[in-house]
């Protein structure tokens, strides 16, 4: 029998693993249907929204005398301060399943693309290898083809190298029988049963990749349970590897809910022993956890933000993995993620019908104008009276849509217009629809996802709502703080580390938070925010500006990186000399 897991509590039952996918979510209640209201007719599309607004007169918005001035975007790196700092320049090998622009599902997309940019911005040379999906175009020829050993198969990987900015290439690797499919984990709640077998392959093709190319490796970063099996294999398979028996490894868990959990049996067909499948390796419950596995080998593990990594140590937001990184606490580290400064930005976003600035903020309601338009909302005289609370968000528990069906039938009469941009369980996409329909001039959603518009959303939007459960990071509300569109959210995880609270005694903040996982202090933040959008208009714009003024870049958590991967690469050194 296995031995127990590291710091789990004593139990005569192991409880169920938590599955890769979304916890289960109880169907949300039927409400009844009230009269309907007149229909205002949908712009077809975001450019005839635009089109539809554009001749529309411009209000002014000036910023008030003494409003905080913005950090300068696009300041000079020096460069050679990095390198004292640093060394050399690093070369990098990312290990993940999902990145913007090739795939996406949720944040874990724009942090691979995002991070890796800002250290090529810094010098350092990053290799992203994520899988080939279906419909990711790739040129004709492979770059290169070779077989991976897993589990005694060879299997066939052809890669494709696109080089995506300064010092950053992808490698898309194509194995058509585990990419070549309908989604990129599974089909609706389901994972694909061979998930070991697809991801463990991902990580073996990107090592393979590196180990051929024949220079040495300083850093492998894992990402997620996908990449959970990468540090594994260095520190087995590669240990004395001349291209990756040095790599320092780095495991970043972007959300823990999601475990990569399967039976043992998988071990074998991945190429690890059994001697793995230990409460120091890869066991959990008597299942094989991937994550596991890439948090119990990796030289330091990483987390999205200071405050997830303390709710880590806890039950309450570790699923069963608090024993385990309370183990590893002294390699644990914090660090928030950035945002793409240069793709988020209203002053150069090229999806708005204008720019605006924190000085000059009119373009913001031209935003507004052409939001309400592409969701069919009344606009024109109520434009201005009228907020908009925004929402773009996977449906799920985990972001607290539970928390909104419990008061579902109360947001239309708050006085404000919704807007709701997402997908997820099939209850809560109808529990937006059905508000839709029952109340067409109060609230409006489109099911999907839809780059352009997010980027109007967060513009035209004056609250965006996130009231997440536990949220290891968040960046919709580091967008809308710097879109000067006022969060609402849960205190937790990123969301309390980059939301600072409205204090009405002194003015001060960027937003608006509650603490109970409830319905009722959600329904309660929500009219606090909208009696200070409605009565104290000077404080609003004050708590806008002070958003704007916010420097989420990836710049500063690039360099946190850094320091991690300097700060691992000391415990590899260190090992090796005591070996």
């Amino acid at each position: 029998m296995a031995k127990k897991t590291v710091g789990a509590r004593k139990a005569t039952k192991a409880p169920a693993a938590p599955k890769s996918a979304e916890p289960a979510t109880p169907k949300a209640p039927a409400v009844p249907k009230p009269p309907a209201a007149p229909r205002v007719r949908k712009a077809r599309t975001l450019a005839e929204a635009v089109q539809a607004v554009s001749a529309a007169p411009v209000a002014s918005d000036a910023a008030p005398t003494g409003a905080p001035e913005a950090p300068a975007s696009g300041a000079v790196v020096d460069v050679s301060s990095v390198y004292r700092q640093h060394g050399r320049p690093l070369r990098i090998l990312m290990v993940a399943s999902e990145a913007v622009p090739f795939a996406k599902t949720g944040g874990l997309a724009d942090v691979v693309a995002a991070l890796p940019k800002a250290l090529g911005a810094l010098g350092h040379e990053v290799t992203v290898v994520i899988p080939r999906y279906r419909g990711i175009p790739v040129g004709s020829t492979p770059t290169t083809s070779y077989p991976v050993s897993m589990g005694g198969h060879a299997y066939q990987a052809d890669v494709f190298v696109q080089e995506t900015s300064p010092g950053v290439r992808v490698a898309l690797i194509d194995h058509p029988a585990f990419f070549d499919r309908d989604a990129l984990y599974g089909l609706g709640s389901h994972d694909y049963d061979d998930n070991p077998r697809r991801f463990g392959f991902l990580c073996l093709a990107a090592l393979e990749f590196a180990r051929l190319e024949g220079v040495p490796v300083d850093v492998v970063h894992a990402h997620d349970w996908q990449g959970g099996l990468a540090p594994v294999y260095v520190k087995t398979r590669y240990a004395t590897d001349p291209v990756l028996g040095g790599a320092a490894t780095i495991f970043t868990i972007h959300n823990i809910a999601y475990q990569g959990h399967c039976s043992s049996d998988w071990l074998p067909q991945l190429g690890l022993g059994w001697d793995l499948f230990t409460s120091e390796g890869l066991e959990f419950w008597l299942h094989a956890s991937l994550l596991k596995g890439g948090i119990m080998f990796a030289d330091l593990v990483t987390t999205v933000s200071p405050r997830y990594a303390v709710e880590l140590m806890t039950p309450e937001f570790a699923f069963g993995f608090e024993g385990i990184l309370r183990h590893r606490s002294a390699h644990l580290v914090g660090i928030l993620n950035g945002i793409d400064a240069e793709v988020w930005d209203p002053a150069t976003d090229r999806h708005l019908p204008r720019p605006y600035g924190i000085d000059d903020m009119s373009g913001k309601l031209d935003a507004k104008r052409v939001l309400l338009e592409t969701y069919g909302l009344p606009g024109a005289d109520e434009l201005a009276r009228r907020p908009v609370i925004a929402m773009i968000s996977r449906m799920v528990d985990q972001k607290g849509l539970d928390l909104i069906a419990a008061v579902a039938e109360q947001l239309p009469h708050l006085g404000a217009a919704f807007v709701v941009l997402g997908t997820g369980e099939p209850w809560y996409e109808e529990m937006w629809r059905s508000l839709a329909r029952r109340y067409p001039d109060r609230v409006g959603v489109r099911v999907g996802f839809d780059e352009p518009l997010s980027h109007v959303i967060e513009a035209g939007a004056d609250l965006f709502m996130m009231p997440s459960r536990f949220e290891p990071c968040g960046l919709n509300q580091m967008y809308s703080l710097r879109y000067g569109t006022l969060p609402v959210v849960r205190a937790t995880g990123g969301l309390d580390d980059t939301v600072q609270n409205y204090d009405p005694a002194t003015g001060a903040g960027n937003g608006f938070k509650f603490y109970d996982a409830s319905g009722e202090a959600l329904l309660g933040t929500l009219r606090w925010a909208l009696h200070v959008y409605h009565n104290e208009p000077e404080r609003w714009r004050h708590l806008q500006r002070a958003g704007m003024a916010l420097d989420f870049s990836w710049s500063a958590s690039a360099r946190a990186y850094l320091d991690a991967y300097d700060r691992a690469r000391t415990h590899v050194a260190d090992r090796q000399a005591t070996a």
